[in-house]
C-alpha cells in the first residue's frame, strides 16, 4: 500500500498575545590560514516570504574595487526570531564572520567579529567604515538599560566608537521585524522595531522605531516615533538630499503597506497607501510580504507578494506585485499604480523576491519560488521591460549587488555557500561556484551494531561522532512538489528530477548518498532540501538501477529500478496487421497520455502443436483461415522444402500431415503463403521447433 505524506512550510497561527497597537573598496583581512579555518555556519540564510513577519538581515556581500568580494555572514544563534515564538538556539560564539573571496568566489580569509551585545540586528557600510548593529531585551523595563548600540569599526575591523540607546521603550528589540540603515543629512538612521514596555492593558504591545546616530561623533545619538506604525511587520528606510522616506507593512494602525516622507524642519509627515489590506485590526494574518523598496528619480518602487483580496480566505495563492508611486515635483506623492506581475494557480511553499536597483535608474525584480528564480526587467516607474527569464536556484536574505554587468548574491547552504549570479543584458542566470567552508570530515562508516560512526576534519582536525540508524524508510517525491511517497514513480520522463529522502529517528546519522547504473541516463544532483535527501535528473531514455543508502551504514540501502522515457502501452489500431503487410497503430503514454503513431511489423505465424510418430509428423499451425503452408526441416544442415506427402483431408482442417519421413532428430519451421496475380507471397517464417521422428 502507498503511503503519502505532505511537507509544506508551515506558517506561524498563533495570534500575538497581545493586539494592535553599488562597489565598494575594502582592505585584505587579517585572517587564520584558509586551509585550517572551518568557519561556515551550519544554517541556510533563506527568507520565506509567506512567513507573517520579517526577520533581521544576517547576510551582505560587497566587491572590492579589484574585483574580490567581501561576505558578511552573522551567527545563526543571534538572530531574534519572529513575534510568534522563542527560537531555540545554538550554544556558540555570538559573533559576525567577514570572509573574503577572490573574482572567481574561491576563498582567501576571515575575521570573526564579536557582538558587543546579545542580539544582532544589522549590518551597515557608509563607505568609510562599517557599522555593526546588536542589542538587548529590557524585560526589567529600565529606563538606564542600553537596549541598542551602534559599533562603528575602520576597514581594517578597528573599533572607532560606539552610540548606545538607553531604555527607548524597548522591552525586546527586532521583533516582528528588521532594520535597514541610510544616510541622510550626517546622520546614519536606522528604521527597525521592537515590543515596546508594558502598557495600561497589561500587554506589550509592537511597533516600529527609528534610531538617529551623528557621523562625525557616533557617540551623540537619539530615537523617535516619527514613522509609528503598529504592528510593523518589515521596516524600510530611504533618503534623497534632506528628506527621510520610509516603508512599513502594518496589521492595524494603519492596516496597509505605507509610505511616509519627512522634510527636516517638518513636524509632520507626509504619507500614502500603497496597498489597503482588508480585514479586522490587529488580526496578524495580511496576506502579503514587503521584500524590496527603493526609489528611482521620478518614483518610489515597492516589489512585495500578496494574496487576491477578492479571494482572501478561500485561497492562498500568492503572487508578485509592482507598485509605483509617482514623486511630484513639490516632494509630494502622486499617483499609486499596482500591478501583479505573476499568475500563479497554485500555493507555493516557499517565496522569496528581491528588487535590485541599476546604474541607469532602472530596475530588476528577482523571485524565487520553490526552487527556481525568475527575473524581470523594470524601467524607472515600475513598468515591465522584456520578459521573465528562469533558472534553478535559491535566494536567500543577502540583498543582490551589481558587480561587472552582473547581479550576485550567495546562498549558504548548510556548510557549502552557493553564489549565484544573473546577467543585467540577458537575466541568463545560474549557479557560478559552490564553496565549502565547513569542516571536511574524512569518515568512518559504521559496521554491524556499531551505534555511532566516527569522523575527523581533515582541515582542522576537529573530531566528532554521528549516530547513525540501523533503518530508515524511503519517501520519493518529484522535486519542488513537497510530496513524498512511500514508493516512486514507476518511470520518469527525460529532464524531470525527482528525491529520495531518508528519514529515521536518527537524523543527524542520516545523510544520504547514491549509486546509479547508468550516469548517462540519470544524474545525481546536489540536493538544496538537507544532507537526507538525495536528488536526481533523468537525462535519456532507458533503464537504470539506482541505489540510496546511509552514507555512514551503506548495508541500509535500497535499490530500485528507474524507466525513463515515455511508456506507450494503450493501444488503438489504425490499420490492421496481417502475416504479409504491416499496419499502424497509436499508441499512449501510461504517464502523460501523449500518444503517437507507431508502424507495426507483420504477423508472425506460429505453431500450435507439433506431435511425432513413426514416419509421421503433424503440425497445427496456428494461422486460421490459412490454406497454403511450405514446411522446412533441416537435418545434417540440408534443407528440403516440401518434398513430403502432405495429407490435403487434414490440411483443410488447419494442419498438416507429413508421411514418410525418415526416423531422426529435425528442426522444423513453416511460413504460409498466397497467390496474387500469379505471383506468391509469402510470410515470414515461424520460429523454428526441434522434433524427433522415430
Amino acid at each position: 500500500m502507498r503511503k503519502k505524506i505532505k511537507l509544506k512550510v508551515l506558517l506561524a497561527a498563533i495570534i500575538f498575545i497581545f493586539t494592535a497597537c553599488a562597489s565598494v573598496e575594502f582592505p585584505a583581512l587579517s585572517v587564520k590560514a584558509a586551509d585550517d579555518d572551518c568557519s561556515a555556519f551550519f544554517v541556510d540564510n533563506r527568507v520565506n516570504e509567506v512567513n507573517i513577519s520579517a526577520p533581521p538581515i544576517e547576510s551582505h556581500l560587497y566587491q572590492k574595487s579589484d574585483g574580490t568580494f567581501l561576505k558578511i555572514r552573522v551567527s545563526e544563534s543571534e538572530i531574534k526570531g519572529d513575534i510568534f515564538s522563542e527560537w531555540e538556539v545554538d550554544e556558540g560564539e555570538n559573533i559576525v564572520l567577514a570572509e573574503t573571496y577572490d573574482e572567481s568566489f574561491n576563498y582567501i580569509g576571515s575575521k570573526r567579529i564579536p557582538l558587543e551585545l546579545d542580539i544582532y540586528g544589522g549590518f551597515y557600510y557608509d563607505g568609510t567604515y562599517y557599522y555593526v548593529l546588536s542589542a538587548s531585551d529590557n524585560h526589567n523595563e529600565d529606563d538606564n538599560k542600553e537596549v541598542f548600540r551602534l559599533t562603528q569599526y575602520d576597514k581594517m575591523w578597528n573599533k572607532i566608537s560606539h552610540g548606545s540607546i538607553y531604555g527607548a521603550d524597548t522591552y525586546e528589540p527586532f521583533r516582528a521585524g528588521g532594520a535597514r540603515f541610510t544616510d541622510c543629512d550626517g546622520q546614519i538612521v536606522v528604521h527597525t522595531c521592537h515590543l515596546m514596555y508594558t502598557s495600561s492593558d497589561g500587554l506589550n504591545h509592537q511597533s516600529n522605531i527609528t534610531l538617529y546616530f551623528n557621523k562625525n561623533d557616533i557617540s551623540d545619538c537619539t530615537y523617535n516615533n516619527t514613522f509609528y506604525t503598529s504592528h510593523s511587520f518589515n521596516q524600510f528606510i530611504i533618503s534623497e538630499n534632506d528628506r527621510l522616506v520610509a516603508l512599513d507593512h502594518g496589521d492595524a494602525y494603519p492596516r496597509s503597506v505605507w509610505i511616509q516622507l519627512k522634510r527636516k524642519g517638518f513636524n509632520r509627515n507626509k504619507s500614502v497607501e500603497v496597498i489597503e489590506i482588508p480585514g479586522e485590526i490587529g488580526d496578524n494574518y495580511t496576506g502579503t510580504y514587503v521584500s524590496g523598496f527603493n526609489q528611482s528619480d521620478t518614483a518610489y518602487i515597492v516589489l512585495g507578494n500578496k494574496v487576491d483580496y477578492d479571494k482572501m480566505g478561500s485561497s492562498d495563492n500568492r503572487n508578485i506585485y509592482i507598485a509605483a508611486v509617482q514623486k511630484n515635483d513639490d516632494g509630494s506623492f502622486g499617483n499609486v499604480n499596482l500591478k501583479t506581475i505573476t499568475s500563479y494557480n497554485k500555493e507555493f511553499d516557499y517565496i522569496n523576491s528581491k528588487l535590485v536597483k541599476l546604474p541607469d535608474d532602472t530596475f530588476i525584480a528577482l523571485w524565487n519560488l520553490d526552487s527556481t528564480v525568475y527575473a524581470q526587467k523594470l524601467d524607472s516607474n515600475g513598468n515591465l521591460l522584456g520578459g521573465v527569464n528562469s533558472f534553478k536556484g535559491t535566494l536567500s536574505d543577502c540583498e543582490p549587488i551589481v558587480a561587472r554587468n552582473r547581479i550576485v548574491w550567495f546562498f549558504d547552504d548548510v556548510n557549502i555557500i552557493k553564489f549565484y549570479s544573473v546577467d543585467i543584458d540577458s537575466l541568463d542566470g545560474s549557479l557560478i561556484k559552490s564553496v565549502n567552508r565547513g569542516h571536511v570530515y574524512r569518515d568512518i562508516v559504521a559496521t554491524g551494531k556499531q551505534k555511532n560512526a566516527s569522523k575527523e576534519c581533515i582541515k582542522c582536525g576537529h573530531k566528532t561522532t554521528v549516530p547513525v540508524p540501523n533503518e530508515c524508510d524511503y519517501w520519493w517525491g518529484k522535486n519542488g512538489t513537497g510530496n513524498y511517497e512511500s514508493e516512486p514513480e514507476s518511470h520518469y520522463e527525460v529532464g524531470e528530477e525527482f528525491l529520495c529522502w531518508l528519514c529515521s529517528d536518527e537524523s543527524l546519522g542520516n545523510m544520504a548518498e547514491a549509486i546509479v547504473s547508468d550516469s548517462s541516463k540519470i544524474s545525481v544532483l546536489p540536493s538544496e532540501y538537507g544532507s537526507d535527501n538525495v536528488l536526481f535528473k533523468t537525462l535519456k531514455p532507458g533503464k537504470v538501477k539506482v541505489t540510496v543508502r546511509l552514507k555512514y551504514r551503506p548495508a541500509v540501502s535500497k535499490t530500485i529500478t528507474i524507466k525513463i522515457g515515455h511508456e506507450y502501452h494503450h493501444k488503438k489500431t489504425l490499420k490492421k496487421r496481417t502475416f504479409y503487410k504491416g499496419g499502424k497503430e497509436i499508441r499512449k503514454c501510461d504517464k502523460c497520455s501523449k500518444t503517437k503513431t507507431v508502424a507495426t511489423k507483420p504477423l508472425t505465424p506460429e505453431f500450435n502443436y507439433i506431435f511425432s510418430g513413426k514416419k509421421y509428423l503433424m503440425i497445427g499451425p496456428q494461422v486460421k483461415k490459412e490454406k497454403n503452408f511450405q514446411i522446412k526441416l533441416t537435418r545434417n544442415k540440408k534443407s528440403k522444402v516440401n518434398t513430403y506427402k502432405v495429407n490435403k483431408k487434414f490440411k483443410k482442417l488447419g494442419y498438416v500431415e507429413l508421411i514418410g519421413i525418415k526416423s531422426g532428430k529435425y528442426k522444423i519451421k513453416f511460413r504460409v503463403f498466397k497467390t496474387v496475380n500469379g505471383k506468391r507471397i509469402y510470410s515470414k517464417w515461424s520460429s523454428e521447433e526441434k522434433v524427433k521422428v522415430k
